[in-house]
């Protein structure tokens, strides 16, 4: 499955305690601003190696995907979707819009 989420639908899976939580934000974002989840994986989609990073993850998770804005983590789930991911769904409009 490959999907944006709704951040209700977002809060919902990340109840299953076989969620893997990615934040795709960079290190800067993640010092400023709050994260979801302490238990999460940073990968800062301008790291050179992050293709790398992910590719090195477990095909046959599943995982969710968040940014600040969302267009990062779309970019990130799709990348995933065409490298034989089986699940891998994203927050719409990132966590900026997470406590409106």
């Amino acid at each position: 499955m490959f999907k944006t989420l709704s951040k209700e639908e977002f809060k919902k899976e990340l109840e299953d305690k076989n969620i893997v939580l990615i934040d795709v934000r960079t290190d800067r974002e993640r010092e400023r601003f709050w994260s979801i989840s302490e238990k999460q994986l940073n990968m800062d989609i301008y790291n050179p190696k992050v293709a790398e990073d992910i590719l090195a993850l477990d095909k046959g998770k599943k995982y969710l995907i968040y940014c600040w804005h969302g267009n990062r983590s779309l970019t990130v789930m799709n990348f995933m979707q065409q490298n034989w991911f089986k699940w891998v769904c994203e927050l719409a409009w990132g966590i900026e819009n997470w406590n409106k």
